[in-house]
Parts: structure tokens; C-alpha cells; sequence
């Protein structure tokens, strides 16, 4: 019982007469089982577990040897405590008042992301200062300027009524040249995301995401697909609309629809891949995601690496894939490795590395000021794609919000910091896109395609420790 307390964190302990009813059950060896005991009745190793948890695939299994559905648990009050740890949530401390909705609303690292997505070749915001001039002299030569020539000479004030439009003229010729120079003329895609693989099972997914610009009034089609060909079991790809989060404009809880979404509908075609006849203004863009679940023919990498006596990693690495990855890094139990190029085919030997890293450190980047070491701040305004899904990817171990000052919102399930504590080593790095994007605008040929705008996909790969 007091284990179960302590590792509850309840105020209150259970009741005697219930902790009579507990019953526990009796493994043959405790030692042979699989995953990382929790909490236990004792403080040896042969005391029998409590709360067994272990990684399976991306997510995780967790065992608790009593039974949770009796009165003893019904009217314990640190029973809501025990399932959010048995289930590894973890309080966002929003409330369901006001302010939690105004940080519902406001912006997290999905938005972030979202924004960062949101950027294409030759377009930009025309600034304010560019604006405001132009309205400026454009009043300046209506009124003072029209009205001098009109009053210099009594014989040419006839003169006003070629002068008027010619200005109307010129000027909207200055808005027009200014915005095609902000802004591209054609159409471009913009694409990011994660290609995760589990060695074990050899399952294999992904989440992406992409920005459309068009240049002009249109309608278009989008489908997607792995753009591995040798994927098995693909069943279940989806793509959708990539929304602002919150009460935002666009937002799926603005009190008002947007205009340019409730005005013309689309819809999804024979499969949830597919959307059809997407309405899209000029000078505009929409962004959407996707995400595929599949299976893997063969085992990515071949890895030798085990746990030494000191809680680091030794070992070998040798890739199997059939395309490079750049900037690789090792992660496992708060420390980096850094692997570098892995190349097709190439072995790479933790003994001939420059040791581990704390993890923590690396994602904070944090430097050495004076008798100190400081995280960098994060920026909220950060456009670096990579930044932000390695960070999303890692946000409790990076310190969740408490370093980022955001919430994961939509990116919470690519957080994998509960395997890293579960005999799981992640290998991280960038790789080409594991997700097809597949525009069409209508009315065109099928062979005219976009402009790519960047692409930017990391690789993750989730390997056992070797006992």
C-alpha cells in the first residue's frame, strides 16, 4: 500500500480495511520480465513489481498488479493521481476557465511550425512603412498637387481633368508592380514533416505537412502517398486541413467561419488521401497535413549497441537503408552521441566517437556564462523548421513548456521522450521526404507541376539496447 501511495503522490493514504482485500500476484523470476519496474511491494530486487511499463512500437504498455476496478480504488482520492501516472499524463495546468482558453487560443509550437510552413520562394509581406507611403503620396497628389495645377493658370485648368485620372492611373500601377514584386507569380508547394521507423516491429510512419501558394484565383486537388514504393500494409493515409489552433481567424473554434472556407466547399475523394476541388484565392496560401502508417520490408539498421556498467552506450551502428542520413545523433537516458553522415552500407563505432552529450543540454543549447550555464532562449518567432520538430520531438526532454513557453498542441504525439527511458535508443537525422504530395490545380495538365518551395523531413529511428 505504500508504494502504491508514494508512487501515486497522494495526500491521503488507503484505507486499512481495503489494503487487507489488495491481492498482488506472484511472478516465478520478477528478474526475466521485460520493460522497467515502476514501483514494487519492497525495495529489493526479487520484491514482487507494482507498475511494469515498457515501449511497444511508438508507444508504450503499462502493467499495475491490482485491480483498479473495486471500491477500494473507487473511493480513494489519490486514485485520479495514480492513473494520470499510470497513463504518463502530464498536468498542462490550463484550466477550464477564461485563461485557459486564451492559451487555447494563443499560439504553440504546431502553430509555430504552421507558420514556419507558411514561407515560399520570392513572397513576402509588403511592409507597412511601403504601404503607408504610397497612400500618402497618392493623397498628396489628389489634393495639393491637382489643386496647384488647377490654380496656377485660369486658362489651363482643364489640365485637372487629364491630371486626375493619370495620377488614379499611375498610382494603381505603382500598387501593382509593388505586390508582384512581394509576391511570385505562380503556383508552389512547401512540404516538412517526420518519417519515424521501429526496428523491432519494422513499423514505420509518418507525419507531414505542407504550405500551397497560388498566385491567382483556382481550385486544385491533393492527394498523398509513401513515397517509398517498398512499403507494405498501407492502409490508413489521411490528409486534412491544417488548421490555426484555437479561436485564431481561420481557427476550427473561431466564433465566425472564415469567409474564403464556408463560401465554396470541398470534400475527400474515394480514399480519407484525397481532397478534391480545393477553392484557394490569389495571393494566398493553405496548408495542410497528412499522415500514413505502414510496414517495412527489412530492418533499417543493424545495431550492435548495449548499455555499459556506467549507464552509456557502446556498440556499432551500420545503416541498411538505401539513402544517407546528415547530422545524425544518438539518444538514450539523457545523453547525445553524435554520429554524423551515415551513409548506405557504412559502420559507425561508438568507441571512435567524442562521448556523450547531455541531452538536455544540447536541446536548450546551452553555453557556459561566467560560473554558469545558460539555456538559450526559445523564440517563438523562429522560422527554422528542423529547430522546431527537433524540440516538438523532444519537448519533456527538453523541459516542455517551461523552456518553450508553448504548448506541444497538435505535435504532442511526435514527442518520444518516454522511450528514451524505456531501453530505447532513437537515432535521429535528416533524410529525403518519406511522404508524396500530389497537387493538381484544375483546368491544367497533369504533367504541369508546382514549384518546390523546400522540403525539410527528419528521420527518426527507435532501436532496442542490446541486453
Amino acid at each position: 500500500a505504500a508504494a502504491l501511495e508514494t508512487y501515486a503522490r497522494a495526500n491521503r493514504p488507503l484505507a486499512r480495511r481495503a489494503i487487507e482485500t489488495l491481492q498482488i500476484p506472484i511472478f516465478e523470476n520478477s528478474l526475466d520480465i521485460q520493460g522497467v519496474i515502476e514501483a514494487s511491494v519492497g525495495i529489493a530486487k526479487t520484491d514482487p513489481p507494482l507498475v511494469v511499463r515498457r515501449a511497444y512500437g511508438f508507444g508504450q504498455i503499462t502493467w499495475i498488479g491490482v485491480d483498479l476496478d473495486t471500491q477500494t480504488f473507487r473511493s480513494w482520492s489519490g486514485t485520479d493521481s495514480l492513473l494520470l501516472n499510470l497513463l504518463d499524463i502530464q498536468n498542462s495546468g490550463d484550466s477550464d476557465g477564461r485563461a485557459g482558453e486564451v492559451r487555447r487560443g494563443g499560439l504553440d509550437l504546431a502553430g509555430q511550425l504552421r507558420l514556419a510552413i507558411d514561407h515560399f520562394i520570392g513572397v513576402s509581406v509588403i511592409p507597412f512603412e511601403l504601404i503607408a507611403l504610397i497612400g500618402l503620396l497618392y493623397v498628396c497628389a489628389i489634393y495639393p498637387l491637382d489643386w496647384w495645377i488647377a490654380r496656377r493658370s485660369e486658362r489651363f485648368r482643364w489640365v485637372t481633368w487629364l491630371a486626375l485620372p493619370l495620377m488614379v492611373l499611375g498610382f494603381t500601377g505603382i500598387t501593382w508592380s509593388t505586390s508582384k514584386r512581394f509576391k511570385a507569380d505562380g503556383w508552389q508547394i512547401h512540404t516538412a514533416g517526420l518519417f519515424d521507423i521501429d526496428q523491432a516491429t519494422q513499423m514505420c510512419r509518418a507525419s507531414s505537412f505542407a504550405g500551397i501558394w497560388a498566385s491567382d484565383n483556382g481550385h486544385f486537388d491533393l492527394s498523398v502517398s509513401p513515397a517509398k514504393d517498398k512499403i507494405k500494409d498501407d492502409l490508413r493515409s489521411v490528409v486534412s486541413w491544417f488548421a490555426a489552433a484555437g479561436r485564431n481567424i481561420g481557427g476550427p473554434d473561431a466564433l465566425s467561419p472564415h469567409t474564403s472556407l464556408a463560401g465554396t466547399p470541398y470534400e475527400y475523394g474515394p480514399a480519407a488521401s484525397e481532397l478534391q476541388d480545393i477553392p484557394i484565392a490569389a495571393a494566398s496560401s493553405q496548408l495542410f497535413e497528412a499522415k500514413w502508417f505502414g510496414r517495412l520490408p527489412t530492418h533499417p539498421i543493424q545495431s550492435t549497441l548495449s548499455r555499459t556498467g556506467q549507464g552509456t552506450l557502446r556498440g556499432t551502428l551500420t545503416s541498411q537503408l538505401q539513402t544517407p542520413l546528415q547530422d545524425c545523433v544518438l539518444m538514450h537516458a539523457g545523453w547525445l552521441y553524435d554520429v554524423g553522415t551515415l551513409h548506405p552500407g557504412k559502420t559507425f563505432d561508438l568507441d571512435a566517437g567524442r562521448g556523450p552529450k547531455s541531452l538536455g543540454a544540447v536541446l536548450t543549447k546551452k553555453r557556459a556564462v561566467k560560473d554558469r550555464n545558460v539555456s538559450a532562449r526559445w523564440k517563438s518567432d523562429d522560422r527554422d523548421i528542423i529547430r522546431i520538430l527537433e524540440v516538438a520531438g523532444m519537448h519533456r526532454a527538453a523541459g516542455g513548456s517551461e523552456y518553450t513557453g508553448l504548448q506541444s498542441g497538435r505535435l504532442e504525439h511526435i514527442d518520444m521522450t518516454h522511450l528514451l527511458v524505456l531501453n530505447r535508443i532513437i537515432l535521429i537525422g535528416k533524410g529525403p521526404p518519406a511522404t508524396k504530395w500530389i497537387p493538381h490545380k484544375k483546368a491544367e495538365p497533369k504533367d504541369k507541376g508546382f514549384e518546390d518551395a523546400g522540403n525539410t523531413t527528419l528521420w527518426r529511428i527507435v532501436l532496442e539496447v542490446r541486453n
